[in-house]
């Protein structure tokens, strides 16, 4: 459910609207805009070392199938020394490969504009097409917003480029991968695995193929769900309603 234009016309007095979510995709930030209405959110450096975990955790079970450790699985794939491809070097995409520095990993990285100081910093490589990451990658990790740009990121052109040894990874945003695109190229051997913590729609119809396949792993949108991210994160959405009530800046704005 989106926050609109419709609701705000109901709401002449509304000054501040503070949601304590990194993305604003459930509010219409145009129409709050053009009513004079603030609107806060919780920055994404709030978040991102729990997602970061989050993402590793996901990474190793699929890698591993530890989740059907209990049952006759055939052998796993090493993540040491493996090429780990990040699409979206935010916070995020940034604390990943912090990880990533740990397991010997070849860390290569997608973004719309090159970072050299991170390149230098935790030795990254830019692929300037994401073809080229995805050509190469072992695992595939999606680290982007949900945007114009980003919506159905990846299709079955795109999981055509990957690895048949490879895996695919999204802790962003559920619309940026084609979900029959994914489950075709999951049933047909184009990739190996994938593992979820977002979809699209957030909750699959209970008879999604997705959620019966063996090699699939789909958390409900919780990499962020930690008891410090979320105190964090609310107190954030405070500081930014009372700055809102009371006539001030947002500490952490989005308009």
């Amino acid at each position: 459910m989106t926050l609109g234009k419709e609701t705000m016309d109901l709401l002449p007095n509304l000054k501040v609207i503070s949601t304590s979510n990194t993305g604003v995709n459930h509010i219409d930030v145009e129409a709050a805009t053009a009513h004079g209405i603030r609107v806060g959110h919780a920055p994404g450096h709030f978040l991102s070392d729990s997602v970061a975990d989050f993402t590793f955790g996901l990474l190793l079970a699929s890698a591993r199938s530890i989740g059907y450790g209990n049952k006759l699985v055939p052998p796993g794939q090493q993540v040491t020394c493996s090429t780990l491809g990040i699409v979206g070097l935010g916070n995020i995409g940034r604390a990943v490969a912090e990880r990533a520095i740990g397991f010997k990993m070849n860390i290569l990285y997608h973004s719309r504009t090159r970072k050299e100081e991170m390149e230098k910093y935790l030795g990254l490589t830019f692929c300037s097409e994401l073809k080229e990451l995805l050509e190469e990658s072992d695992f595939v990790v999606l680290c982007v917003p949900l945007t114009s740009e980003t919506k159905n990121l990846i299709t079955s052109k795109e999981l055509g480029f990957m690895k048949s040894t490879a895996t695919l990874i999204n802790v962003g945003r559920g619309g940026t991968v084609n979900h029959d695109d994914l489950t075709s190229a999951l049933q047909d051997g184009i990739i190996k695995a994938a593992a979820l913590d977002v979809t699209e729609p957030p909750v699959l119809p209970t008879d999604h193929p997705l959620l019966n396949m063996s090699n699939v792993i789909i958390t409900p949108h919780i990499a962020a769900n930690t008891v410090n991210d979320f105190e964090r994160a609310y107190f954030a959405a405070l500081d930014n309603l009372k700055a809102g009530i009371k006539g001030e800046e947002l500490p952490y704005s989005v308009n």
